[in-house]
């Protein structure tokens, strides 16, 4: 049984494999548990921070796994997903920050079923 006693100090937390829209509802789980047992708040708090904190390291990793694949070729989502092994969610949402911090470009094929992401600096071919 987990011991949430005010005094507990938590073991560092392992990376966990989960995708974006599970880490949200881990917390809101969280937080349904802090607010059904107030008296281990604390606790939980910590725990909620250290697993914002994994989230956005995350973030970050899949941010530059992404970088770096495109500095190899361009590619589609579903290529990064193949290249990295990461959730397409997780590929789109750092997709999405690169593209508005100005790195990244998306150009639509002909057929428009699929859109190719390049570095912005680097020449399109």
């Amino acid at each position: 049984m987990l011991d949430l006693s005010p005094d507990t100090t938590l073991a560092p937390v392992v990376p966990l494999p989960c995708t974006r829209a599970e880490t949200r509802r881990l917390l809101k789980t969280i937080a349904a548990l802090a607010a059904e047992y107030p008296h281990y708040a604390a606790s939980i708090a910590r725990m909620s921070a250290a697993i914002r904190d994994d989230a956005r390291r995350t973030t970050a990793q899949t941010r530059d796994a992404v970088l770096f694949s495109l500095e190899t070729h361009a590619a589609t989502v579903e290529e990064f997903t193949a290249d990295t092994g990461l959730p397409i969610e997780d590929i789109e949402t750092a997709l999405a920050t690169l593209q508005a911090e100005g790195l990244v470009e998306v150009r639509a094929t002909g057929d428009d079923t699929q859109s190719y992401y390049f570095l912005a600096t680097a020449p399109a071919y």
